[in-house]
């Protein structure tokens, strides 16, 4: 079998209900994460064709430090990875988020408060 450059991996669940309720949201969940995903290779392969990351936002270097600290905290991406990688797995989040669940980037990143420019910035740039 052909398989792609990158292949997304996704974790097992901890816990498989057979509830309605819980397949659901094990269902929504797992769609969340492979959109999630599929952003993050979509932001890779400009990043490799271009050559680097480009976020047209203003405040971006600002909030970069604490965009690492949420991301590492919550074990979204592991401890030590470079600004290109950070900078992929947030743009990945963050669309995830605006999709499956809106409500919740202001609560994880409480020092952005344009989220229209980020969003415009981060779609410019793919």
């Amino acid at each position: 079998m052909n398989l792609p450059p990158q292949v997304i991996l996704l974790p097992m669940p901890v816990e498989q209900r057979l509830d309605p309720a819980g397949f659901t949201r094990l269902l929504r969940n797992y769609w969340a994460r492979r959109f999630e995903g599929e952003i993050a290779r979509a932001w890779q392969a400009v990043c490799d064709a271009t050559g680097q990351p480009r976020v047209a936002y203003a405040d971006w270097r600002a909030a970069f430090a604490e965009i690492r600290d949420v991301l590492t905290r919550d074990n979204i991406i592991p401890a030590g990875l470079s600004d290109a990688l950070v900078c992929r797995g947030f743009v990945a989040l963050v669309t995830r988020l605006r999709y499956f669940s809106p409500g919740v980037r202001g609560c994880l990143f409480p020092a952005i408060h344009d989220w229209a420019a980020l969003i415009n910035g981060c779609t410019t740039a793919v």
